[in-house]
């Protein structure tokens, strides 16, 4: 499954059956714009896989609904290095500083809102538009 975060959740649940299943998604960037793959089902797999490697006890683990259950395991793997562009490039970094799309290096805020001293303050200037049906 290609680009699973831009498929809604219920449909690639579904997809996932009792069969290999290899998904690939984008977290960073303008592609990873879809995170519900990354923070909702990655998490219910991590867990469902870590139950079921902990429920197979020595006795039953020859038994087929044990293999079964052991089969159904999560393998991650990551790529760390763009493909796009070469490391460190500057075109990436203007891009992803331009769009906001860096979301590995967002700064969390631990509560409540940032100081006011360290907020800019501009104003609009909006025409006001009356816009009448015939």
């Amino acid at each position: 499954i290609d680009e699973a975060a831009a498929i809604p959740l219920p449909l690639v649940k579904k997809l996932l059956g009792p069969y290999l299943v290899f998904m690939a998604s984008t977290i960073n960037g303008y592609e990873g714009t879809g995170r519900s793959l990354s923070l909702k089902l990655i998490q219910q797999l991590r867990q469902q896989s870590a139950d079921s490697q902990q429920n197979l006890s020595a006795e039953n683990r020859n038994t087929s609904t044990a293999r079964l259950a052991a089969a159904r395991t999560l393998h991650e793997v990551t790529l760390h290095e763009s493909i796009r562009y070469g490391q460190r490039d500057p075109v990436e970094k203007w891009l992803n500083d331009l769009l906001c799309l860096d979301c590995l290096s967002v700064p969390r805020i631990i509560s409540g809102c940032p100081l006011p001293q360290t907020c800019d303050l501009y104003p609009l200037k909006v025409k006001r538009v009356i816009q009448t049906s015939c």
